[in-house]
Parts: structure tokens; C-alpha cells; sequence
């Protein structure tokens, strides 16, 4: 029976040129897709399933090691080493079920949040380019403005703070900077320059880089904007620092659906849509954060006490909806994460 059926979708994928998954109606796409491997290798289509699984489950193991998992929008990398480890208490198909249902109660619970006011809060990230080439990109979360990326040879916690300083001069400094745990960004020169300049940190959450989700972006489209220039220009040697430049400049001038076609620049640039602090309120919302945060570090969460950090980044986002510089909604769009706990994210 089952030979009759591939047979079948062979001739009508031969005559008609049509995908798998269109003629694949009746009959489940992966259960012909693994009657076809099974084919190939040589080996019987229709297997009886194995044994039950004798040994139990241990679930205070388990369950760790399924959050740890690379989870994306539509795949977890390392399902299959967690199903070795565990083969003797559970099978392929519970897991996948198990691992499926995790992925769509995390991305079901995250948060988009909204920045309001251009030059409340920047955010940074370092990306390797080429041969030994680093691109340490800053940019306006609000805006999506893109300053000037530093282009060096290696990561240096006193070049990155130099770096910061000049953009803190010429565009004025942030409220916020969201900032990678890396040492580079998390140094005595770095912290110095946001200590001078009232800038408040937020650091990235360890191993979760959809919590810097809006610099992720900002760093794919111009390295992808890098390679297309590149390679029209690829006989004649070009200065890397000059290209990004150059690539930077247009990516701020071209109009983007999120600003409801208004470029980077323009909304960066916009008198009514900029918000700035003086030295002076910026201590008041310092000493403001800090009293929230100290009520905020004893309680417990879920039976248990957030890291500090964590406790942090909640303070800053409360902050923040209170004072209606952002708007928090219920994430839609399952590749775009953007919440504020320890396993959030947020643009």
C-alpha cells in the first residue's frame, strides 16, 4: 500500500513539477518524506514502533536541559543529543512534542517593546568582518539611526570607551545603553565614560542574544550591505573603515516601513521626537532606579530570587511604562523577541 503511494506522488511529481507539500494532501508530508529515506536506504517503509520506555523520566533533569536548548522560531538546536541522553525514558516523537510545545509557550510569552523618544536609549555589540576585522556598531533604539560603527583590528575595552565618548559628544548622550557582557563593553574605561555622562547600563542577558534583538538586525543589514559593495568593487582594494562609512550613511537615508517610511536620520534629527537630560535629572532618575531596585532585589520569583542584573533590567522597564517613554505589547511576530527578564529580549 504504502509503495502504491509513493509510486503515485512520483508520477504526479514527475508529470506536474509540483512541490512535495502541495501534493502531499491526503497523506502527511513527513510520512512521506520518511518513507522516501527509508527507500533509498534500503530498508522496510512501515516499522512497528519499539518497545516501551521502562525506565521513568527524571523531570528535575530533564526539564533544565529542555530550556538550555537553542530554541528558535521554528527549530531547537540539540534536540537530538538531549534525546540520547534521555533515549531509555522517552521517544523522538514525545520529545519533539514536548520541545514544540516549550518553543510556542516562550515565544507566546514574550514582549515588544516600543521606544518612544530618539536618544533615550542606544544600544551596542561587537561583529567580526573579514580577516581579523572588528565592527563595534552603536545604534538609537527608537530611531533606528546608525552612528558611526569603529572599525579596529581588536576588541579594546579603552578604544570602545573612547569611541563612546566622541558619539556621546556629538549627539548627545543616551539615557540607556544596552550594552554586551563581554569585556570589552564591561570595563573600568567604559564604565568611567558612562559615569561622566549619566548614562545608565543594560546589560545584555548572558547567551541570550535575542535581547539585543534590534542590534542583531543592525549589524546583518550592514554586513550584508558590506558584501554587496564589496564584491561589485572586488578588483580595486578598498579602505574597510571608509566602505562602512559610506554603507552606514545609506542605510540611514533610506526609508523604512517601521518609521512609517521616514528614514533614520530624519526621526533621529527630529526636534519633536528627541528627548534630552541634564546632568541633574539624570541623578534624580538615578537615585529614583536605585530606591525601586532595593525594594525589588529581596522578593522572590517563582519560588526563587532573580539575579540582580535581572532584578535591574525589570526596575528600568517599569520605570520606563510609567513614564510613557515606552509601549510594552504582546509579541505577535514570533522572530522578533524583545522582553526585559533574564530570558527576555526586547528592541
Amino acid at each position: 500500500m504504502i509503495r502504491q503511494i509513493l509510486h503515485q506522488l512520483d508520477t504526479m511529481k514527475q508529470s506536474s513539477q509540483t512541490p512535495w507539500r502541495q501534493l502531499c494532501d491526503a497523506v502527511p508530508y513527513a510520512s512521506v518524506m520518511r518513507w522516501r529515506r527509508r527507500q533509498r536506504q534500503g530498508l522496510p517503509l512501515w516499522q512497528c514502533p519499539g518497545p516501551k520506555k521502562s525506565v521513568p523520566l527524571d523531570w528535575t533533569e530533564f526539564y533544565p536541559l529542555l530550556r538550555q536548548l537553542n530554541h528558535g522560531r521554528v527549530r531547537s538546536q540539540g534536540t537530538g543529543k538531549l534525546y540520547e541522553q534521555f533515549a531509555d525514558a522517552i521517544s523522538r516523537r514525545h520529545l519533539g512534542e514536548l520541545v514544540r510545545d516549550y518553543r510556542r509557550d516562550q515565544l507566546h510569552t514574550m514582549k515588544h517593546i516600543h521606544w518612544l523618544k530618539a536618544g533615550l536609549a542606544w544600544s551596542c555589540d561587537a561583529t567580526e568582518y573579514g580577516e581579523g576585522s572588528q565592527i563595534i556598531p552603536v545604534q538609537d533604539l527608537c530611531s533606528r539611526y546608525r552612528f558611526q560603527p569603529l572599525v579596529t583590528d581588536r576588541l579594546n575595552g579603552h578604544q570602545i570607551a573612547g569611541h563612546l565618548e566622541n558619539l556621546f559628544r556629538q549627539h548627545g548622550a543616551p539615557l540607556f545603553l544596552k550594552r554586551d557582557n563581554g569585556s570589552p563593553f564591561n570595563n573600568q574605561y567604559v564604565d568611567a565614560v558612562l559615569v561622566r555622562y549619566g548614562v545608565l547600563p543594560l546589560n545584555n542577558p548572558p547567551h541570550y542574544p535575542r535581547y539585543n534583538g534590534s542590534e542583531e538586525k543592525s549589524i546583518r543589514d550592514p554586513k550584508a550591505a558590506l558584501d554587496r559593495r564589496l564584491q561589485q568593487s572586488a578588483s580595486t582594494p578598498l579602505n574597510l573603515a571608509a566602505v562602512v562609512e559610506i554603507t552606514t550613511h545609506t542605510l540611514n537615508h533610506r526609508p523604512r516601513r517601521c518609521l512609517k517610511g521616514r528614514t533614520a536620520c530624519d526621526l533621529f534629527h527630529d526636534a519633536g521626537q528627541r528627548q534630552r537630560w541634564s546632568k541633574r535629572q539624570r541623578q534624580t532618575i538615578f537615585r529614583l532606579l536605585l530606591q525601586q531596585f532595593g525594594a525589588m532585589i529581596g522578593k522572590t520569583t517563582n519560588g526563587r530570587h532573580p539575579a540582580p542584573a535581572t532584578v535591574w533590567r525589570v526596575t528600568v522597564e517599569a520605570w520606563l511604562r510609567c513614564q510613557g517613554l515606552i509601549t510594552v505589547r504582546q509579541n505577535q511576530k514570533p522572530n522578533v523577541s524583545t522582553t526585559l527578564l533574564k530570558c527576555w529580549s526586547h528592541n
